[in-house]
């Protein structure tokens, strides 16, 4: 009767201390911490039973070190939890190791720089953030260290300005919209293309936010062969605008978004203004 009692209060004791459930054919535990504490330890695994993750949790939430693997076993990123919301730096790493990118966080949103690294360590792209959003100047580096570009952004827009470096430091000559307009009968159009002669191109019309930032509010033009059109008739200047917003954005050799713009003004014959 004694072993009996025994028994049943030993297993009562190891059910405390951890307590497994199968979610399909993955294995999911929570082992608890120290005796009294309401932090445990929960860990998953993927289906072939390797390790998947480890999360410190309480009262249901994450809240503390969550680590995750990949399936050969090692860390995949290692990120800070309070109630339930990623706090501090989430880490990042290659699966071969070393530091793959560093993430700042508060209440899980992204906020202050976050430094992506080559596997050699050196920085490759650091981008500010603020309320989740790219907002400041994106920069980006070659692996030797030399600044490769720098970027405009607000509140998660790109924006004109984009700057380009060589390995050796040259800044590279940002192209212009070309705008030339040719009268066809009774009808004007503009032949819009890049200085550059850039086929990887996409036009646009409408006003840059500030001037500068892209928005939503930009209409697409048929573009191919980085060429583009507007056709207009001046004989009716009230309905035809006088000033043309123009936008161009490029995709560079160096894979860079390149947001260029330009405003044109059409001249109307006299009597016609």
């Amino acid at each position: 009767m004694h072993r009996i009692i025994f028994l049943i209060l030993l297993a009562m004791l190891a059910s405390s201390c951890k307590n497994s459930v199968i979610l399909g054919n993955k294995e999911q535990e929570t082992d608890t911490i120290a005796s009294g504490s309401d932090t445990t330890l929960s860990k998953a695994y993927y289906e072939d039973g390797a390790l998947k993750s480890v999360s410190q949790m309480k009262n249901g939430l994450r809240n503390g070190l969550t680590k995750n693997f990949y399936r050969n076993g090692a860390l995949l990123s290692e990120v800070y939890y309070a109630n339930g919301l990623r706090n501090g730096v989430a880490v990042n790493y290659y699966k071969e190791g070393g530091v793959h990118a560093r993430i700042p966080y508060r209440n899980d949103v992204k906020e202050g720089e976050a430094v992506w690294y080559y596997p050699s360590g050196k920085p490759y792209r650091i981008t500010p953030y603020h309320q989740n959003l790219i907002d400041g100047i994106q920069r980006f580096f070659y692996e030797s260290g030399q600044l490769q570009a720098e970027v405009p952004w607000k509140k998660g827009q790109p924006g004109t300005g984009l700057k380009e470096y060589t390995e050796s430091g040259r800044l590279i000559r940002e192209p212009s919209v070309v705008v030339r307009p040719e009268r066809l009968n009774d009808a004007v159009i503009l032949y819009i293309s890049l200085s550059d002669e850039s086929r990887n191109v996409t036009f646009y019309q409408g006003e840059l936010t500030e001037g500068r930032y892209l928005n939503r509010n930009l209409r697409q033009l048929k573009t191919t062969g980085g060429k583009s059109i507007i056709q207009f008739r001046p004989s009716d200047p009230e309905t035809t605008p006088k000033e043309f917003h123009i936008v161009a954005i490029k995709e560079t050799s160096l894979r860079n978004q390149q947001i260029l713009y330009r405003k044109y003004r059409y001249h109307y014959p006299p009597g016609n203004e």
